[in-house]
This record gives structure tokens, C-alpha cells and sequence, in this order.
């Protein structure tokens, strides 16, 4: 008879110590429950570690960007496309992913890992400026403004921009700059 009361008070301790640490992950912070597909557990998933790793990509993402775009400045030997306003350069038409591609720098334009979000592009044809929105405002690798964490790379070209080809991007008309 002991035996049974000391496997159930281990028991007891069991499962009080396991709806304690669920309910404490679960109101702490950001988290997700999931039941497993390969076995009958539920699994406790911090969102804080998926949204550091779609910051993580965003950031690897402008760099990559970056160095493209400053590649493409070196090897044409000036940089045409000028764009006061943020442009999205998330998508296939924008002029500026169109000469990347067709110069051989990018397959295709790179996309934010969430649908709903992109990424920026602005240039004065001396400096440009690529940008992301990253979803965790405390990791030290962004400015806060407006209550949106922008992570923002900013270069100088090597070159001036050629300047009977400036597009300036409020008269783009689908065609390359």
C-alpha cells in the first residue's frame, strides 16, 4: 500500500509541476501551442525564436541586397536608378531588381519572410538605402521609429549616378532605366 501512495504523490508532483511550468510559458510572453505530427505531445514553441529568425533572415537579406547593388555600381561604372520615396523592391516589375536580374547579380527579388511585409529601396543617385521591418524592437539591431523597427543599410557609391539615364522613380513607365 506504500508503494501505491508514494507512485501517486510522485504522480501528483508530476503533473503539478508540469501545468505549472505550461501555464507560466504560456502567460510570460509571446508562445504557441502546437500538437506534434509525429507523436501525441504538445509542443510549447516560443514565438520570440521564429520572429528572431525572420529578423535574422531580413538582415542577411539587405546585406545580400547591398552587396549586389554596390557590385553592379562598380562593374556598370555608375548607378542609374534614383528613387526619392521608399520603393518596394520586393516585387519582379521594380526597376531596380529588373537590372539586378538581367545583369546577373539576383535570380529573382528577394522576399520578406512574412507575405504581408517588404523590402525598401531609396536612392539620391550618390547614396542609396535598404531597409526592413523586423518584428523584435529589442534586439539592438534597429531604429524604432513610428512604433516599426526599420534595420537599415546605407552605402555611398563609388561612382556618380549617369545623368542622362536617371529615372527618377516618379516617371518609371515599366521600362529599363
Amino acid at each position: 500500500m506504500d508503494i501505491k501512495k508514494g507512485v501517486i504523490a510522485v504522480l501528483i508532483i508530476s503533473i503539478i509541476s508540469i501545468s505549472g511550468n505550461l501555464s507560466w510559458r504560456i502567460f510570460s510572453g509571446p508562445t504557441t501551442l502546437r500538437l506534434s505530427s509525429s507523436s501525441p505531445l504538445l509542443l510549447i514553441i516560443d514565438d520570440s525564436l521564429e520572429q528572431n529568425a525572420r529578423d535574422d533572415q531580413r538582415v542577411r537579406d539587405i546585406l545580400l541586397l547591398s552587396e549586389k547593388i554596390f557590385a553592379s555600381n562598380t562593374k556598370l561604372g555608375g548607378y542609374a536608378f534614383v528613387a526619392s520615396e521608399w520603393q518596394n523592391i520586393s516585387v519582379e516589375e521594380n526597376p531596380l531588381v529588373l537590372e539586378l536580374e538581367n545583369n546577373g547579380y539576383i535570380e529573382m527579388a528577394l522576399k520578406d519572410p512574412q507575405p504581408d511585409k517588404y523590402y525598401s529601396y531609396r536612392s539620391d543617385g550618390y547614396t542609396y538605402e535598404l531597409r526592413a521591418v523586423l518584428e523584435n524592437k529589442n534586439s539592438g539591431k534597429c531604429e524604432v521609429l513610428e512604433d516599426q523597427c526599420f534595420y537599415t543599410v546605407k552605402k555611398e557609391m563609388i561612382s556618380p549616378p549617369v545623368e542622362d539615364n536617371s529615372l527618377d522613380s516618379t516617371e518609371y513607365d515599366g521600362g529599363l532605366f
